[in-house]
């Protein structure tokens, strides 16, 4: 195994480079507004990048390349040019100033809940290409080979049910909506349907880590997940999470170095506003190249801006949203007063008739229990993405790898929220794949991230 400080080393040029992105971005017009808000971007970007590529471990990474383009460098853009989604007042200066030095505190704390984390597992690994190597069988469910065909038979029935709701159309199934115009359903059935679309994704995930022999099951499952979930027919972040599990999986080596940071980074830059040209289909379809500076004035990063409306707001709802979040299950005709999500909440408090708003995870933590909401939230993330790396370093409990790597694809939609939304789908696929863990596998076994000599 490699060195720490060369491995270290290894990520530096990559580093100069978001270096020089960051104070170029930070020069680009001159200070033309206030320069301490313009540096609190700054400061969140140099620490974000830092943290990023010197963390070493992957959730860590993944947190901040969210930071380093969702709370630094998006926001400065949008700063800059006077962007603002959801504020009747335009930029709000001290608003801006507060959400920044929020984004850095939060960070710090997070920071330090997740060393603890970490020290509390006595883990000294690093990520390398021999991460999901495992050395020990794992013992299979008796009747095997039936449990396999049952689960083949419902991944086909998963691929049935995901059509009805295309209404049996293909083009549906590839864009994201302007072919047909659906069945209505309600939301308790939409809902309710996620974790059977999901069921192929979870299976292929689970193969392709701990049966990685078994090529044809691995095979027919993913052209089923191809089938349920393909790339440009649902949102771009449930997209990304489904495939940068598989990606992972398939190829552990992309969490040696930097390599997880750089392709998260670059994806969101550059290959994120470009998908953004499937996510409807019409008759004048036709392609637009968007500059990545042009993109970072949508909404698609509005995510640092909703901190800025929850302090501008000062709604404490101390926990109301976060009942929604846990209940989210319960149908609304059961529970009348059932909390929205916290991003069309803030909507309709402006008045917007646009509710498609999101509400990242620090301003979840601010619209429940105000500023301590934001301390306690900062340090739940920081211990459960600590216990999540640090169990993917050692071995235990085999289900908890398959959460693993699906967060290195999800975390980026549970930090941009809204919470209600992000949760509900975390869940959906809990669900489907614990069911298929429990069909095919009986125990545990002792699975080891890293030969036994480490």
């Amino acid at each position: 195994m490699r060195s720490v400080y060369s491995i270290r080393m290894s990520v530096v040029p990559f580093f100069i480079f978001l270096v020089f992105i960051s104070f170029y971005v930070f020069f680009l017009f001159g200070c033309e507004r206030n320069f301490l808000v313009e540096l609190v971007f700054l400061v969140i970007m140099l620490h974000s990048v830092f943290f990023a590529l010197f963390a070493l471990r992957p959730l860590m990474q993944v947190y901040f390349s969210f930071s380093y383009v969702f709370f630094g460098l998006a926001p400065l853009v949008q700063y800059r040019n006077n962007v603002v989604f959801s504020g009747p007042n335009g930029i709000w200066e001290s608003g801006w100033m507060l959400a920044g030095l929020v984004v850095v505190l939060c960070n710090f704390i997070m920071i330090y809940a997740y060393r603890y984390a970490i020290q509390r597992q006595i883990i000294y690994a690093l990520c390398d290409a021999n991460c999901f190597r495992i050395n020990e069988t794992i013992v299979l469910r008796r009747y095997y080979k039936y449990r396999v065909a049952l689960l083949i038979f419902l991944s086909f029935v998963s691929c049935f049910v995901t059509f009805y709701f295309h209404s049996f159309s293909f083009m549906a199934l590839l864009w994201r909506g302007g072919v047909a115009d659906g069945i209505n359903f309600s939301s308790t059935v939409i809902l309710l349907s996620q974790p059977i679309q999901l069921l192929p994704f979870a299976g292929a995930l689970l193969y392709k880590l701990y049966f990685p022999e078994k090529k044809a099951v691995f095979y027919v499952l993913f052209v089923c997940v191809l089938f349920c979930t393909f790339p440009t027919g649902v949102s771009r972040f449930q997209a990304a999470a489904i495939y940068i599990s598989l990606l992972v999986a398939s190829f552990p080596s992309i969490l040696m170095k930097a390599r997880l940071p750089m392709m998260l980074i670059f994806g969101v830059l550059f290959l994120f506003p470009m998908m953004d040209v499937f996510r409807v289909y019409t008759d004048h379809f036709s392609f637009k190249a968007y500059g990545w500076f042009e993109e970072m004035e949508s909404r698609n990063f509005d995510s640092f801006q909703s901190i800025v409306d929850v302090l501008d707001l000062g709604i404490i709802t101390w926990g109301r949203q976060l009942v929604g979040v846990l209940l989210f299950f319960v149908p609304r005709n059961i529970w009348p007063e059932k909390p929205i999500g916290s991003g069309a909440f803030m909507a309709e408090v402006y008045g917007l008739s646009f509710t498609n708003v999101s509400a990242n995870y620090f301003a979840e933590g601010y619209i429940n229990f105000g500023f301590l909401g934001l301390v306690l939230f900062a340090v739940i993330l920081g211990l459960v993405l600590g216990y999540l790396d640090s169990d993917a370093f050692k071995y235990g409990f085999a289900f908890k790898r398959i959460i693993f790597v699906y967060l290195i694809g999800y975390l980026f939609f549970l930090m941009r929220g809204d919470l209600m939304s992000s949760f509900s789908y975390l869940i959906a696929f809990v669900v489907p794949v614990y069911f298929v863990y429990r069909l095919i596998i009986e125990s545990n076994g002792h699975l080891y991230l890293f030969p036994k000599n480490h």
